[in-house]
């Protein structure tokens, strides 16, 4: 029986695995005209996920999720709603320039700046995001240098360190990135990625049959099989 009951806890499959390839986002968004939304966001994504967000409508950055919450001080989102409410200014002054590139008409019109990168934990590569969208098309950073922008980069919050304006434009391709999104990876490691080994019942109503019924309870996460 003991055999059994081992071999059942093995065909429970308590499989896991950290990604090889994680990320680290951040979206801004600023938005014209008559809106029922904020007419600015910020949302911050580690592999797809939303850990924090801003809103002209709340004027806080605010965690949204629980491993966030618990893992940084009062200090550190009072620092992240500054430069957010500093870089809504920004925002708005930049939107005023796409429009005027771009001859648009008063009305409602959208600017959207996405920043970040990505890192391979196995194979150690990484590489840089940024794009650019006005009114739902896409254009790149190399299309707006004479159009006197306001570099967004500086309003950045994914680091407390003072940025070197000469090091802004490769900004998505630092190893500053790739340092803070290791830290958030760490942050969530221990909610996300940690495993519960299950409570396991042996069920046999006979012992005379090779029939062996396992029932598992209690593991995660939930996804394991």
């Amino acid at each position: 029986m003991g055999v059994l009951a081992l071999l059942c806890v093995v065909l429970c499959g308590i499989c896991g695995g950290n990604a090889a390839t994680h990320s680290l986002k951040y979206i801004y968004v600023v938005v014209t005209g008559d809106t029922d939304s904020p007419d600015f966001t910020i949302t911050g994504l580690v592999d797809g996920e939303e850990f924090v967000h801003y809103d002209s409508s709340i004027r806080r950055m605010i965690p949204k999720t629980e491993w966030m919450e618990k893992s940084v001080d009062k200090q550190y989102w009072d620092k992240q709603t500054q430069k957010a409410l500093y870089a809504h200014h920004i925002f708005k002054d930049n939107i005023g320039i796409a429009m005027q590139h771009y001859k648009s008409t008063q009305g409602q019109h959208i600017l959207e700046w996405t920043v970040g990168c990505v890192w391979d934990d196995k194979t150690r590569n990484a590489g840089g995001i940024e794009r650019y969208v006005y009114d739902w098309k896409r254009f790149f950073p190399d299309a707006i240098k004479n159009w006197s922008f306001i570099p967004p980069a500086q309003q950045l919050f994914i680091s407390a360190v003072k940025w070197n304006p000469a090091e802004l434009e490769n900004y998505s391709q630092t190893q500053t990135c790739i340092e803070s999104l290791k830290k958030y990876v760490s942050y969530r490691k221990s909610t996300l990625e940690r495993t519960v080994a299950p409570d396991v019942s042996l069920l046999q109503k006979d012992s005379s049959s090779p029939v062996v019924t396992c029932h598992a309870t209690g593991f995660y996460p939930v996804t394991l099989r």
